[in-house]
């Protein structure tokens, strides 16, 4: 080209990092003679992409000036990376730099409440949501409505669903998602027959939030027949995911040989890891060794790399007594240099969400935290509710 602008050289940049071609990106980035926000983004869209959360902040702090794009989508990579506290954190310096949200940054938010089970956090997006049209789009109704739900007030979420000025699918899925988020498996197949008496057809996730309500509740035989209902119905695309939810619903109620006929039955490939891990985890739950093993073989041949199933496994060995097995199993993870990732938790205590980490001692009062954690396993021991688990699960558990 004779001549480029900042639009050609922004097209060329995007085309790169959309083919995963981020160093390539990188080099045209350095040599544009003149940068505006958008080539910014279409930078920091490319590190995410890439999965370079830090190269992304790194040049994010850099910017001179920031729209909602930015920090929007910044927001965005810290959620596809599980870190939901410094993608609340980012709403706030967004909200305090004086950039109005639009409905993908409140979607963003809502989410990383979710995740946090922020409640506080979540009912200040809600009002902030209210102040603006945004509060009668179905895509956040159904987000508000997993917040309440995920923080254990399914009253609130309901009273949203209720008010809603225009229920939609998506509408009717979050409900349903709620209700099966606690459990509450009876309610949601009844929200489901009547979302069918007003004309809505059940979809896919209809179909995997149903059946993980029914795994949640109990209901089996209700989860069977739903699951041959979606089968029956030849518009929908049966998925990873719904085989999952019934292996899962199966297992969680003790009917492991059902659940091992069904993945033979159904011909479930072996690289469904999450079917597998479905088993194992039932298994482990129940004791079974010999399903327990079979299911543990076949998900190390999809996800071999997995240092949770040698946990579960090597914790099914031990609690049957095969202390030598649960050994094995456990050198045979160290021996590959698998470790599994330390367990993560987190309270709100006056407005601010505190984040702990097994083994991770960087908060200011961590002294104190675990002085009082062995306090209480040590009053645990006097009284005799020390759960027996405590002698061969993760080390996370062990070290408190």
């Amino acid at each position: 080209m004779p001549e480029r602008n900042v639009v050609s050289w922004n097209a060329m940049i995007s085309g790169y990092t959309r083919n995963h071609r981020i160093e390539e990106a990188l080099d045209l980035f350095m040599k544009m003679p003149e940068r505006d926000i958008a080539s910014c983004n279409i930078m920091i869209t490319g590190f995410i992409q890439n999965k370079d959360l830090k190269r992304a902040r790194k040049l994010f702090d850099g910017m001179p000036e920031r729209n909602v794009v930015t920090w929007t989508t910044m927001m965005n990579g810290y959620l596809k990376g599980k870190q939901s506290e410094l993608a609340l954190g980012l709403f706030s310096g967004m909200l305090m730099a004086g950039i109005r949200p639009n409905q993908v940054t409140f979607l963003g938010a809502l989410d990383a409440c979710s995740n946090l089970a922020a409640l506080c956090e979540g009912k200040q997006v809600h009002q902030m949501i209210c102040k603006t049209a945004f509060q009668f789009d179905t895509f956040v109704e159904s987000a508000l409505m997993n917040v309440y739900a995920k923080c254990g007030e399914i009253g609130l979420a309901r009273k949203l669903f209720d008010l809603s000025r225009e229920k939609d699918l998506i509408s009717w899925n979050g409900i349903i998602a709620a209700y099966a988020h606690h459990g509450v498996g009876i309610e949601a197949i009844h929200l489901y027959e009547k979302m069918q008496e007003n004309g809505y057809r059940p979809n896919d996730v209809t179909y995997v939030v149903l059946l993980s309500a029914c795994s949640h509740s109990g209901l089996v035989d209700e989860g069977l027949k739903i699951f041959e209902s979606m089968v029956n119905d030849r518009s929908i695309a049966v998925r990873d995911e719904h085989y999952t939810c019934l292996i899962d619903l199966c297992s969680r109620a003790g009917r492991l040989d059902d659940a091992k006929r069904l993945i033979h039955y159904l011909k479930i490939k072996p690289a469904s890891g999450s079917v597998w891990s479905a088993l194992l985890g039932g298994c482990n739950a129940h004791g079974n060794e010999s399903i327990g093993n079979l299911a543990a073989r076949n998900l190390l041949q999809a996800e071999p790399d997995n240092a949770g199933t040698y946990t579960l496994l090597s914790n099914i060995y031990a609690s049957a007594g095969k202390w030598k097995e649960a050994a094995e199993i456990r050198s045979e993870m160290n021996n590959r240099g698998l470790k599994k990732q330390p367990g993560c938790s987190w309270i709100e205590v006056a407005n601010k969400v505190h984040v702990f980490v097994a083994r991770d001692k960087s908060h200011s009062e961590s002294d104190l935290i675990y002085g009082l954690l062995q306090n209480i396993h040590h009053m645990m021991r006097i009284v005799g509710t020390v759960p027996s688990d405590l002698v061969h699960v993760d080390e996370d558990v062990v070290s408190i």
